[in-house]
């Protein structure tokens, strides 16, 4: 035999063996760094939490393009769409024109463009949980004795802070163009706790999706017909009052309803916001808190179906 062929074969063989020993000692570790989950249960929930967060904040932070992909298309509503429609309308009022009260239109649009970008990243959120799966990253935790539930909050935890950088840079470029939103306490803290809440929300229904669907192509096909009716029956543009009447019904339960009404209930009064379907005085009088725990409810309800879901998937 060729005595280079035989060195050849035997240094593949020596590197085969040196491949499969540094996996070991990774399958290793895995075993072992955990460990020190194990001490508390809270403790090891909060460390593994983080550890998926950073993560995500760390490929947040390398793929600049795509929060500026994702940026421009509420901009272009806000500086298109929201100027344009408010040279035509002008200066609005109850009698001169479709919107409520004397509210200029980018100020009305305002609330509803913050909780509109938070549609679209939260449902595109789950695309991550795809790649990693797809690319085998998830086996890295699912191998590790962890709180499953973690992997799943740490990425809505990475979506959220995502969508909080597109809030502030949209509510800059709002007021820039004439948006006026008296920035107080009170209304920064609605507006982070309403867009929270909501990319939670949705994200809880992305996981859900992502549960049943086989792979990105086949998500991405189910989000489009979710996310458009959700837009558009909602007030992100105009007043549900100005929807026919079989429409109204459905956007009065459409969650981003509830986003959008429960900040234009704060920033600027009750009078510039959808009739609710419980229309007492009790509840108009205190729509943005009847909103919010509705929002912290459905929020709940699908991060735990999805989760659920999603995680049985994975063990499949």
């Amino acid at each position: 035999m060729n005595p280079r062929v035989t060195e050849t074969s035997g240094r593949s063989e020596k590197l085969k063996i040196k491949k499969r020993e540094e996996s070991d000692e990774k399958m290793l570790v895995y075993e072992q760094e955990p460990r020190s989950y194990q001490d508390g249960g809270f403790f090891r929930f909060l460390l593994v939490t983080y550890s998926i967060y950073k993560r995500q904040l760390y490929r947040l932070w390398s793929n600049k393009l795509q929060v500026i992909m994702m940026l421009l298309m509420p901009l272009m509503w806000m500086v298109i769409i929201g100027q344009t429609f408010d040279e035509f309308l002008g200066t609005v009022s109850g009698s001169r024109g479709p919107l409520p009260g004397g509210l200029d239109y980018i100020t009305y649009m305002t609330p509803g463009v913050l909780i509109m970008v938070t549609l679209f990243t939260g449902l595109f959120g789950g695309i991550a949980l795809f790649y990693d799966k797809e690319s085998g990253y998830l086996k890295n935790y699912l191998i590790a004795p962890i709180p499953r539930i973690s992997i799943l909050i740490g990425y809505s935890m990475g979506t959220v802070t995502r969508i909080l950088i597109q809030v502030t840079l949209l509510l800059a470029v709002g007021i820039w163009i004439g948006a006026q939103i008296d920035l107080t306490i009170q209304t920064i803290v609605a507006i982070y706790l309403f867009t929270t809440l909501m990319t939670f929300f949705l994200m809880g229904l992305a996981i859900t999706l992502a549960a049943r669907a086989p792979n990105v192509e086949v998500f991405q096909a189910m989000v489009m017909p979710i996310a458009m009716p959700l837009q558009f029956l909602s007030p992100v543009l105009y007043p549900v009052d100005m929807m026919p009447d079989y429409l109204q019904w459905i956007a009065k339960i459409n969650p981003l309803t509830f986003g959008i009404d429960g900040l234009r209930a704060i920033l600027f009064g009750a009078d510039f916001v959808t009739t609710p379907l419980i229309d007492t005085p009790l509840v108009t009088d205190n729509l943005a808190l009847f909103n919010l725990i509705f929002l912290l409810l459905a929020a709940t309800f699908f991060l735990v179906i999805g989760s659920r879901a999603y995680l049985k998937s994975l063990e499949g």
